[in-house]
């Protein structure tokens, strides 16, 4: 019996590689709404006007978030894991009926709070007014701690609103000659607080990341390529499961069927948003193109 039962801990105490696997894969998708984030601060442009701004990107970021709300509403309804009601408050609390949808309200929030306090507070966007802004925005971050450092926890708009700030500031740096150096002093800084804060490291492998790709990418031809906004929009577990249960049917399991899986459902995503922004080229905005 003993033996049995020592069989058995081992079992249950041996990882496994599945699980494992789906845990990193989903720790890099849960960093990685910070860079979101982070890049649209990056590309933040001053608003002379921003009345007009407040409402572009209520039709860019709200009208896509409802629409999107609702028909996951919908489609999980009827596959009964939720309820109407359900869906609506989460709707109207800015949840939203997807897992990500929250990023897009919230975005609204950053973007459109920080033009109008840019436009109360006229100052010239110093690296060193900047920085002093991002510290006392840190200091608040900390002050109100979550799980981890992502989801529609409220409490996560200042982390959130950290990362934009970042990326704004990351922008004024880049046009400084000692901008690897202060990038570099950045993400130390982000490590150190990542002592008492541990999302803070996140935050650090983000802005490391960047500054990495930024500097590959500059030797590449300058040219956006559409598919970012549809894919946000349309992964969803829903698209996974089916194609990983159609990925079982045909022999591919384990470890294989976790990272398959999330590739093909990616690549399933992009096709959906270029076949849209083809053949439905006025609806593109849906998803954010």
């Amino acid at each position: 019996m003993k033996k049995d039962s020592g069989f058995t801990a081992g079992v249950i105490a041996r990882p496994d590689p599945v699980h494992s696997s789906i845990d990193m894969l989903r720790h890099i998708f849960v960093v990685a709404v910070i860079g979101f984030f982070f890049i649209s601060g990056y590309l933040y442009k001053v608003q002379p006007d921003v009345f007009g701004y407040a409402r572009k990107q209520a039709i860019r970021l709200l009208a896509p978030f409802v629409f999107f709300s609702l028909v996951y509403t919908f489609i999980l309804t009827i596959l009964g894991k939720l309820s109407i009601q359900q869906g609506l408050i989460q709707t109207i609390t800015l949840h939203g009926a997807g897992m990500q949808l929250y990023f897009l309200p919230y975005l609204f929030i950053i973007t459109v709070g920080f033009a109008f306090f840019s436009k109360m507070f006229p100052i010239t966007y110093r690296a060193a007014y900047e920085s002093i802004i991002i510290g006392a925005v840190a200091l608040i971050s900390i002050a109100f701690p979550t799980s981890g450092s992502t989801g529609s926890d409220l409490k996560l708009l200042s982390l959130y609103l950290l990362g934009f700030l970042l990326g704004k500031l990351f922008k004024v740096l880049s046009q400084s000659e000692t901008h690897s150096r202060k990038q570099l002093g950045v993400v130390s800084a982000c490590l150190l607080i990542g002592i008492i804060d541990s999302r803070f490291f996140d935050v650090a492998g983000i802005v490391a990341l960047f500054i990495v790709v930024n500097y590959f990418s500059g030797k590449l031809p300058s040219k956006r390529l559409p598919g970012s906004g549809g894919i946000y929009l349309l992964h969803t577990p829903i698209i996974n499961f089916t194609l990983s249960v159609a990925l079982v049917q045909i022999g591919v399991t384990q470890v294989a069927n976790v990272f398959i899986s999330v590739f093909l459902t990616y690549i399933f995503c992009l096709a959906a948003t270029l076949v849209l922004i083809n053949k439905l080229p006025k609806l593109k905005w849906l998803l954010l193109e």
